[in-house]
């Protein structure tokens, strides 16, 4: 009963703590839109629109070469470990 308890658990505070992240990063996404009405009339609505883009590719190109890399890694290391243990060289 404990193992049925601490999965769900687990499960649940996961399914959260995506749901919180994107529910943030949608509204700060469009917080810009009270900024510019607020604090610089003169500017458009969506002033920080291209810098948020710019940082996300930035960012999602950082990870998929972080995982890719490790990816190859884990993949090449799994192949080597096997050909070594053949008595291949």
């Amino acid at each position: 009963m404990w193992v049925r308890d601490t999965v769900h658990f687990k499960v649940r505070n996961a399914s959260l703590l995506a749901f919180c992240v994107c529910g943030i990063a949608g509204v700060l996404v469009d917080i810009d839109h009270l900024i510019a009405y607020f604090l610089f009339p003169e500017l458009s609505g969506r002033f920080l629109h291209t810098p948020l883009l710019i940082a996300s590719g930035v960012v999602l190109c950082g990870l998929g070469a972080y995982l890719g890399g490790l990816f190859c890694g884990l993949v090449l290391t799994k192949g080597k470990k096997t050909a070594l243990s053949h008595g291949e060289a």
